[in-house]
């Protein structure tokens, strides 16, 4: 029988610039304004991994010693074992994430038995890793989470803080090393399955609370504080809107989609060069790739000139830094590096792209088949045949004229 899908599982979607807007109910998206915020969270993740910031804070209530997503009437770790039976279901055991999968439940249910324990202190923190998959994996992020045990009002709860990242798994065993010589020794596995079974209790007291986790994971490596990301997101908002608007009005036109694309990556590069130089002097140079030939403020950074903040039309600065180069960075996905042209002048997709997170992307939207015949509800995958009244979905469509469903 047919999954029904009672919201998109919008995390967990591939991110593609020219995603089709002109018919985005065949992508689960039900209406412009869900897949506007749709397009701007994935911008915004784009620009988060590129950056290595916070991507997301949530918080985790405590319901008998069970974790419980905010506003949830059931335990998470129901949600991502309804994630992992449905990707069983459409893949097999076979597949390459099978393993990871499981592995992210297994952590999971770790860090529930230990932060849900009445007898844990308040304030005990949980680090779990999870490292980009092998190639052809799905999960293609690079972040860690960090839970801390909290309490307010009398109410012990979780707060889950996730961070983007640029490490590498050897790096990450290396910093966990000194938490846990044993279970992150050098002779340990590096498969992204072993890390995220295994989050550790963060044991060094120099690691208070999820910022210090952050810079100290960060060593050596850059990374941005929220606040400053908020002034890069407020920069590119109007950039942003543009890039919706195009999408839009032109599902189709990926060359402007890219140059847009383009833009955006230059200008959250631009303000978070300003900021992280702020004071710097500034030297006006004339460049004659302005149109008019008009003097504006340049820096220089990895020998991409890069303008800063002037009265130029926004359609007159996309077009301007769009046609920059894209700095490429090491990313959770990887890298980025943005869309380059080929001979012909089109532009081709770089790597700028996202894929699924957790294997609960594809629990929380979940609404199992309710048989149209007998009204059997299911609370899992049925397979072909409905095991209330064995009625299977060609039997169905025969009936009803509908067309049958994967």
């Amino acid at each position: 029988m047919a999954v029904l899908e009672r919201e998109p599982i919008l995390t967990a979607r591939t991110y593609e610039p020219n995603f089709d807007r002109r018919d985005y109910s065949k992508n689960g998206i039900e209406n412009k304004d869900q897949l506007d915020r749709y397009t701007t969270r994935q911008v915004e993740t784009l620009l988060g991994e590129r950056l290595n910031v916070l991507l997301s804070k949530n918080r985790y209530e405590i319901k008998n010693n069970v974790v419980y997503g905010e506003n949830m009437n059931e335990p998470f770790l129901n949600v991502m074992k309804r994630g992992r039976d449905y990707r069983r279901k459409i893949g097999g055991d076979q597949r390459i994430d099978s393993k990871r999968e499981q592995a992210e439940i297994d952590g999971f249910s770790m860090m529930q038995s230990i932060l849900c324990n009445p007898n844990t202190l308040v304030n005990t923190i949980m680090i779990s890793i999870s490292p980009p998959g092998d190639e052809g994996s799905l999960y293609r992020h690079n972040f860690y989470d960090v839970f801390t045990l909290k309490k307010e009002e009398g109410e012990r709860f979780i707060e889950a803080r996730r961070y983007s990242s640029a490490l590498t798994k050897n790096e990450y065993r290396e910093k966990l090393e000194s938490f846990y010589p044993k279970i992150y020794g050098k002779d340990v596995s590096l498969a992204d399955d072993y890390f995220l079974s295994h989050p550790v209790i963060v044991s060094n007291g120099s690691l208070s609370n999820p910022d210090s986790v952050h810079a100290y994971f960060h060593k050596n490596h850059e990374y941005m504080e929220e606040r400053d990301f908020e002034q890069v997101l407020k920069v590119c908002s109007p950039f942003r809107k543009r890039y919706i608007r195009a999408l839009s009005e032109n599902p189709r036109d990926v060359d402007t989609h890219s140059l847009i694309l383009d833009a955006i990556l230059n200008k959250a590069d631009e303000e978070a060069d300003n900021i992280r130089h702020s004071g710097d002097s500034e030297r006006s140079v004339e460049d004659s790739r302005i149109p008019n030939g008009d003097k504006r403020f340049w820096t220089s950074q990895n020998d991409i000139f890069v303008r800063t903040y002037d009265s130029l039309s926004l359609d007159r600065e996309i077009e301007f830094l769009g046609n920059q180069p894209v700095r490429q960075v090491a990313t959770g996905c990887g890298s980025s590096s943005g869309f380059s042209k080929n001979n012909s002048g089109a532009r081709s997709n770089g790597s700028v792209f996202s894929g699924a997170f957790s294997i609960a992307d594809f629990g929380t939207s979940q609404e199992w088949f309710t048989c149209p015949k007998c009204g059997y509800a299911a609370d899992g995958p049925i397979g072909n045949k409905c095991p209330g009244c064995n009625l299977t979905k060609e039997d169905y469509a025969e009936e009803s004229g509908e067309p049958v469903c994967d």
